[in-house]
């Protein structure tokens, strides 16, 4: 058995990020170490791109998974919650997860405390106030509307992927609207989390950090309990003769 990296009781949560081009080519190695039924999943996939996509960033996490666990990445079992939210088998304390969007991936860690990750690529053809109006709530769509003009764009962008990242840290998948909860949107003030119109989930309880996944891309991580002590990383993949790895602290 490896040595485990994060202990239990680290109370970092960590988030690895990479760019999906300059990983592919080094990622060879670990994705012929994938299970079979991950092979296969990938395999089902049409798009050349999505399957590409799906090897690399399912490498990265079973490679850093691993050890973080001191495990073999290849004997890691994943399942999944109600909504679809995955889990490790081995060790349910160890929560993670993963977001990948354009040519970025982003991924993030945590003991005990339930994380959720979202990175999207802030495209210049998104009808940004078209998409507030459908998907965010009043309260979100005043303070949009409050801004200037040349700040809407960003001001969406940090707003969507906060949401997604709450979404995905709450395992709720699509049975909770994004009209059901507010957070702020104000540019060059903390995230937040403002209200929450579902009895299961308490605005207190989570925390929300913006991430710079890189120039183009807008990013953000919700974490349960208190604001985290956050440790990022930029992956990189182990030589051929090492043991997993998982890059060195940007923060």
């Amino acid at each position: 058995m490896l040595q485990a990296a994060m202990p239990q009781g680290d109370d970092a949560v960590r988030v690895w990020q990479a760019s999906l081009a300059a990983a592919a080519p080094r990622c060879r190695r670990l994705q012929a170490g994938l299970p079979a039924d991950e092979l296969d999943r990938a395999e089902s996939l049409r798009s050349p791109r999505r399957r590409e996509t799906f090897l690399v960033s399912r490498a990265m996490l079973r490679d850093t998974l691993g050890l973080l666990l001191g495990e073999d990445p290849k004997a890691l079992r994943f399942a999944a919650g109600p909504h679809g939210k995955p889990f490790l088998e081995q060790e349910r304390r160890l929560c993670f997860n993963l977001s990948h969007s354009g040519d970025m991936v982003v991924f993030a860690t945590a003991w005990d405390r339930e994380v959720g990750v979202d990175v999207e690529r802030a495209r210049v053809d998104v009808d940004c106030e078209a998409l507030a109006a459908r998907f965010f709530s009043p309260v979100e769509n005043e303070q949009l509307a409050s801004l200037p003009h040349h700040l809407r764009r960003a001001a969406f962008f940090a707003g969507w992927t906060r949401k997604e990242a709450l979404v995905k840290a709450w395992g709720v998948g699509l049975s909770l609207a994004l009209d059901r909860f507010d957070v702020s949107l104000v540019p060059d003030r903390p995230p937040r989390l403002l209200d929450v119109r579902a009895s299961a989930y308490g605005a207190t309880r989570w925390s929300i950090r913006d991430l710079d996944p890189g120039a183009g891309y807008a990013g953000a991580l919700a974490v349960e309990g208190a604001e985290p002590r956050l440790v990022v990383q930029t992956w990189s993949p182990p030589a051929a003769e090492d043991g997993p790895t998982a890059g060195a602290p940007l923060l």
